[in-house]
């Protein structure tokens, strides 16, 4: 049987010879058993208590403490109400703070991922809606509220400053009904104002919605986990422009204009993806703050969270890729990566900079050489800071 080359030059014995015979068969495995014990010697060696590079390392020790207690113990972090650019359009994002501890913490979410989008026009004040009081948004170009759960309370000074003020409101999700079920004037002059009755309007129950339209495009929508979707009963349907529909087993309108109020019928946030209705929600923002805003149709394309545990080969395939057509893009680096221990102890944890991975870092200048913009895309660790500005990869209006 001929021999096989394997890499370094050196000759593989044919496989029939390591093939034992009857004779052979006990010597044979005990051999490979000892072999085997060899070889986990040295690859995990005796004074070594792991085989994951960069566990227990002084960057670890450095940016990781296990505290004591129970898990959820831990002080929780505080963030800054407000963010942004100094000058420029200043917008005010209200959200949800009652209900259940998940939904409490999914509110502040998609009000600091709202704030996010509208920091591409400006300054962001972020608040919960139950401390509105009467006359806030006067001081603002326009109000996103993100009604994320039925359980809020919402401020009956908001809705009234709404339907007197003329600030521009873009309101997303639930809680329209509220006021208007509670105060029947202020529910007919919201009827008067904006040519729909958020009283009598329905959600779409157990209907398949699979998608939304909007301004000729298709996108698409998770039905199980988004949910339903509240289908407004227009009542003068002059008064209204219907800017996106659903797609599925019926259509109905998904978000609509009229007056200086913009709603969706859900929060868009709930679930996204590349191709997601959420494209539609980042776009009316434009309506919102800066509808004079020309349609540029361009894209940025970004390479995500490359950091010391990347695949060199695979950033230089990458680069090559994208340099021989020409396309430019940018590479989000994460300088430090901690990350908790593959299959070991909860409280062990890996710690890896760029420092320990030139391999890694010559990858990086290789793609700077040949098109990409590279950038620190984190702080410290490999785990999302909730309130760092996203990249404006969608730049352009539909």
């Amino acid at each position: 049987m001929p021999e096989t080359n394997v890499p370094g030059g050196h000759r593989a014995i044919p496989v029939a010879d390591l093939t034992p015979g009857r004779g052979q068969r006990a010597t044979w495995i005990v051999a490979v058993t000892v072999s085997l014990s060899i070889a986990v010697f040295v690859v995990f060696g005796v004074g070594s208590s792991t085989a994951n590079f960069g566990e227990d390392s002084p960057l670890a020790h450095k940016y990781t403490e296990v505290l004591p207690g129970p898990p959820g113990t831990a002080p929780q972090a505080i963030f800054k109400d407000a963010w942004g650019t100094d000058s420029g359009i200043r917008t005010l994002v209200l959200y949800d703070t009652e209900g259940s501890a998940s939904a409490m913490a999914d509110a502040e979410t998609h009000a600091i991922v709202t704030a996010n989008l509208a920091t591409h026009f400006g300054h962001v004040q972020t608040a919960p809606m139950k401390d509105y009081a009467s006359g806030d948004m006067a001081g603002y170009d326009g109000v996103v509220y993100m009604g994320s759960t039925s359980a809020g309370s919402l401020s009956m000074a908001f809705q009234k400053d709404m339907l007197k003020d003329r600030t521009p409101v873009l309101w997303a999700g639930g809680n329209i009904a509220v006021a208007a079920v509670a105060d029947r004037r202020v529910n007919a002059e919201f009827i008067e104002t904006y040519g729909w009755d958020p009283a009598t309007s329905k959600d779409s129950g157990e209907e398949h919605i699979d998608g939304v339209t909007y301004q000729g495009h298709s996108l698409t929508r998770n039905g199980s986990a988004a949910g339903p979707v509240l289908v407004p009963r227009i009542t003068d349907k002059g008064m209204v422009d219907i800017l996106a529909r659903t797609t599925g087993s019926r259509t109905h309108p998904w978000a609509i204009r009229s007056a200086n109020l913009t709603y969706i019928g859900e929060n868009p946030l709930t679930y996204v993806d590349e191709t997601d209705r959420y494209l539609a929600f980042a776009d009316l923002f434009y309506d919102l703050l800066a509808p004079d805003t020309a349609p540029v149709r361009q894209a940025a394309l970004r390479l995500e969270d490359v950091d010391a545990a990347a695949s060199p080969e695979d950033l230089y395939a990458i680069t090559d890729f994208l340099h021989e057509r020409g396309v430019p893009f940018q590479v989000a680096v994460i300088p430090i990566r901690l990350s908790r221990t593959p299959g070991g102890d909860p409280d062990s944890w890996v710690g890896l900079s760029l420092g320990d991975r030139p391999d890694v870092v010559k990858a990086l200048r290789y793609m700077q050489q040949h098109g990409g913009d590279a950038h620190p895309a984190r702080d410290h660790t490999s785990v999302r800071n909730a309130r760092q500005p996203v990249q404006r990869q969608f730049r352009s209006r539909f």
